[in-house]
């Protein structure tokens, strides 16, 4: 059961999924219209799930569910991994690299391999101020308040000890 992204409580689940590069307009309106007709459709034993999907930054993916309204099970997570599979296949795309650390400039995504980490903060690039994304976050809730945080204040602290 599709609802707008907007629409979901702060408690619903969710998946971010990051790319390796933007999206470009054709790759977003794909990701959207997929991920809708997906979110219509889906359901946990038949039950169906309200749900949503949503590009940020033209370089994230976001699926969210209302677990209040119904649980997804390990079946219908995997359906939602497949869906993303599928997204990388047929556009090209990674979504499954989690040694790529996204960080925030301004208004502007910039990807950095974690093993460069130290050389970037050595650099300059990267401080304690700099924007991080915690892709970790549980629900929507947690997107809103934690998602964007200070390097400083996030597991990447630990390169300016």
């Amino acid at each position: 059961m599709l609802v707008h992204f907007d629409e979901m409580p702060d408690t619903s689940r969710v998946w971010i999924y990051q790319s390796e590069s933007k999206f470009t307009i054709p790759q977003i309106a794909e990701i959207e219209n997929r991920g809708k007709s997906f979110c219509e459709a889906w359901e946990a034993h038949g039950n169906p799930l309200k749900s949503s999907i949503k590009v940020l930054h033209n370089q994230f993916i976001v699926i969210a569910v209302d677990e209040h309204y119904s649980s997804p099970t390990g079946c219908s997570i995997d359906k939602s991994v497949a869906l993303i599979q599928s997204l990388e296949s047929s556009l090209g795309i990674s979504l499954f690299n989690r040694t790529n650390i996204a960080f925030l400039d301004e208004s502007e995504v910039f990807i950095k391999p974690l093993q460069g980490i130290k050389n970037e903060i050595s650099a300059g690039v990267i401080n304690q101020e700099t924007v991080t994304f915690n892709n970790l976050v549980q629900n929507l809730g947690e997107l809103k308040e934690k998602w964007q945080v200070p390097v400083g204040d996030s597991w990447l602290k630990r390169y300016f000890a």
